[in-house]
């Protein structure tokens, strides 16, 4: 089973019907940006191409299009100077100008800036992108896990640190492990998503950005104590 499989029987596993939503792209369309392109979609990008390159169903990417024709139309300059190691994911449909890339490996994570930014050595300049998810798994199984678990949950509160740092989601990391939440296969380098009985624990913090905690639940004492201990130990605020 490949990455996005994996991701597809997750999702379909918190909604039915999520599988039975996605089109995937044809071997046509799939040829057509690699001749853009001048190289082949990688192994991952390709499995996302023939599965749900077309429609992502219930996966809302807001005004953005991942299908070749579309990034043929709209992008074509774009797709002509990609660096090795980048890869072309979804390109604008609406205002918006920036463009969402993979930056390569087997779950890669997702940027976004109007075009392919370079430095003076040809390769992608990552200080000047903006991180969308800290990998492929997390940008399609992390809003289902929200929109079909945490979200129903009548306990929820959203957090945010009161000053920069750049250790705090390790720290949550290891304040998780403690009180034995056990992380989603998705988590990354930027996010940990875990679960501990009815609660939910979603926390993300990307370089150079403030962390963001989410915790739902059922279970108000459980809820409270984890709820507490965070935003003690962490020192966060409500989001508001």
């Amino acid at each position: 089973m490949n990455l996005v499989d994996r991701c597809i029987e997750f999702c379909t596993s918190l909604d039915p019907d999520f599988s039975r939503a996605l089109r995937g792209s044809t071997l046509d369309q799939i040829a057509e940006l690699t001749r853009a392109m001048g190289r082949p979609p990688s192994a991952v990008h390709l499995a996302f191409l023939e599965r749900m390159g077309e429609d992502t169903g219930a996966l809302k990417l807001g005004l953005y299009a991942t299908s070749p024709r579309e990034m043929i139309e709209r992008r074509p300059d774009m797709l002509e100077d990609i660096p090795e190691g980048v890869e072309p994911f979804a390109v604008p449909i609406g205002d918006d100008e920036e463009d969402i890339f993979l930056l390569g490996g087997d779950d890669p994570e997702v940027v976004r800036h109007d075009g392919a930014p370079l430095d003076d050595e040809g390769r992608l300049d990552l200080s000047r992108t903006e991180p969308v998810a800290g990998s492929l798994s997390e940008l399609i199984c992390l809003p289902v896990l929200n929109a079909r678990l945490a979200t129903r949950l009548p306990l929820q509160a959203m957090y945010t640190e009161r000053e920069l740092r750049p250790d705090t989601l390790a720290r949550c990391r290891w304040l998780a492990g403690l009180f034995g939440f056990e992380p989603y296969w998705f988590s990354n380098a930027h996010t940990f998503a875990g679960k501990r009985g009815s609660l939910i624990l979603v926390a993300k913090q990307a370089p150079e950005f403030y962390l963001s905690v989410g915790l739902a639940g059922s279970d108000e004492a459980d809820w409270g104590v984890v709820s507490r201990t965070l935003q003690r130990e962490l020192e966060l605020d409500p989001y508001r």
